[in-house]
């Protein structure tokens, strides 16, 4: 779940980033009580491409033709397998939004083989444009940095969350891209908006505040636990 950034009581805080789709499922899958070495046995198989991480803030971004070898490489590697060759299913990950992905990663004809997992669905429109219809995905939740540490936990904590003296009621921390109408509209309700620290915005006497983040520096799971 990444490095231990913070611990309170029942809950701990890692530095999870909220695109680390691909990782979490990999260690799920290679733990999982139901995993099999023997192919012969399996009902389905797990593909690692890591394809969501390997265009999150890279210079893959910039390359698309890098981007389309490497997931030539890929399916090429594949149609090696026979079960791959018999259809047999094969599911992967996408940790990322996936109407970001349709030019690069979704494009690939082999992809339309895969049943993957992602963290937004595209909507029909996008779904419709890029021959998508029929495309197998699965929806996942958003990786979270907060962690429970007990199954008790989370009604526990929701208690303590209730009786503790905040001066900030509800805090968004999000980039100011107006990516869909429901964001922006949500954007728009909160009238603070700063990039500062805590202990420097603490003080607005504002019960909604919203932390500006920028998705790529790495470095704001810093100034949101607090």
């Amino acid at each position: 779940m990444g490095k231990l950034l913070y611990r309170h009581d029942q809950i701990s805080v890692h530095n999870t980033n909220q695109f680390s789709l691909d990782v979490i499922l990999h260690h799920q899958f290679a733990r999982s009580r139901h995993r099999t070495n023997d192919p012969s046995e399996a009902d389905v198989f797990y593909v690692p491409a890591y394809m969501g991480s390997m265009l999150f803030c890279s210079n893959y971004n910039n390359n698309l033709n890098k981007t389309s070898e490497m997931i030539t490489r890929l399916f090429r590697h594949l149609n090696t397998f026979p079960y791959f060759a018999q259809e047999k299913p094969h599911v992967t990950s996408l940790a990322k939004i996936e109407r970001e992905q349709n030019d690069i990663v979704l494009a690939h004809p082999g992809w339309k083989k895969l049943t993957y997992m992602t963290i937004e669905k595209a909507n029909k429109k996008i779904r419709d444009a890029f021959h998508m219809q029929l495309q197998h995905v699965i929806v996942a939740p958003y990786p979270s940095y907060i962690h429970f540490n007990s199954t008790t936990a989370t009604n526990t904590y929701a208690e303590v969350l209730c009786t503790h003296d905040r001066n900030i009621f509800l805090l968004l921390a999000a980039s100011l891209q107006m990516s869909n109408p429901f964001r922006a509209k949500i954007i728009g309700q909160f009238v603070i908006k700063t990039k500062l620290s805590f202990k420097e915005y603490q003080s607005s006497n504002r019960d909604q505040v919203m932390l500006v983040t920028v998705e790529c520096e790495g470095n704001h799971q810093y100034t949101t636990i607090e």
